[in-house]
């Protein structure tokens, strides 16, 4: 009788991190799609490791939030097969080359809680000191559905835009708008927002421009507050963002952007976006 070959695993160094780094994500793909698993984990680094305790290099809070919702469980497990019981996975945010020194978060196995990152009082728009802040909505109140042109070109658009303000997040989410200039794409997404805050008084909603979201996030940054910025609009109930087109060629902020929409879409928050190119045609711009 011929016994059957046994395989010998390898068991992974201790003290190389990318060795166990590698290792978890094994465990990890196994359970994803090679498209999801790519989009959130090809970018996280192993630094280091001391003792059972794994540091690695979240690129941006918006996936560190994601691993936290989503592949906290899976995460918890491929660490106790490499590092034992007591093994446990430290993150570093970091942006655009900027290390966030305050912003580490631990998980470990025999908890049920993955601690929180510490933020600082930076917003771009909020009051330092105020954590339950009342966000200025940057609106412009004279920019309404009442005094809306409505034509051939932009019927379709007002009437999506009336009912996102009765039921916002559900039917159109995300609306986006496009057109040549000067037929109310502007005064449209004000108007939703208007609309919005009218029916909905506690609502949290941001109109910015992809301009002024860019040169916030370009502050932040240096500013070593781009953890802050991200906490800022993941805590919108509806962002009205004007001009997307102008992400063309900016390949830092179209990802911070990129990982904003998906947050706030999975969170069921409404999102209205408007641009002088339609969608298939902005091609250097990846949303969604």
């Amino acid at each position: 009788m011929v016994n059957q070959p046994v395989k010998i695993k390898t068991p992974i160094p201790s003290h190389d991190p990318q060795a166990v780094w590698d290792g978890i994500l094994a465990e990890v793909k196994l359970q994803l799609e090679e498209s999801e698993f790519t989009r959130w984990f090809s970018s996280i680094k192993p630094i280091k490791i001391e003792n059972t305790s794994l540091t690695i290099e979240v690129p941006n809070q918006f996936v560190y939030e994601r691993l936290e919702s989503n592949y906290l469980d899976l995460l918890r497990k491929g660490i106790k097969k490499a590092l034992g019981p007591t093994g446990k996975l430290e993150y570093k945010l970091v942006m655009q080359g900027i290390k966030q020194n305050n912003a580490s978060s631990t998980i470990k196995n025999n908890s049920q809680n993955l601690e929180k990152i510490p933020l600082s009082a930076y917003n771009p728009f909020v009051i330092p000191g105020i954590r339950d802040y009342k966000i200025d909505s940057n609106l412009n109140e004279n920019y309404t559905f009442d005094n809306f042109i409505e034509g051939d070109c932009n019927r379709v658009a007002r009437q999506a835009g009336i009912n996102i303000t009765k039921n916002p997040g559900k039917l159109f989410n995300p609306l986006i708008a496009y057109g040549d200039t000067g037929l109310g794409k502007t005064h449209l997404a004000h108007a939703i927002g208007n609309g919005l805050l009218k029916n909905f008084p506690d609502f949290k909603v941001v109109y910015i421009s992809t301009d002024k979201f860019t040169n916030q996030f370009i502050l932040a940054v240096k500013n070593n507050a781009a953890n802050e910025f991200a906490h800022y609009f993941n805590n919108v109930d509806a962002l009205l963002i004007d001009d997307i087109h102008f992400f063309a060629g900016k390949t830092g902020t179209q990802e911070v952007f990129f990982h904003l929409f998906n947050h706030l879409q999975q969170q069921g928050k409404q999102i209205v976006m408007t641009s002088d190119k339609s969608p298939k045609d902005l091609n250097e711009i990846e949303i969604g």
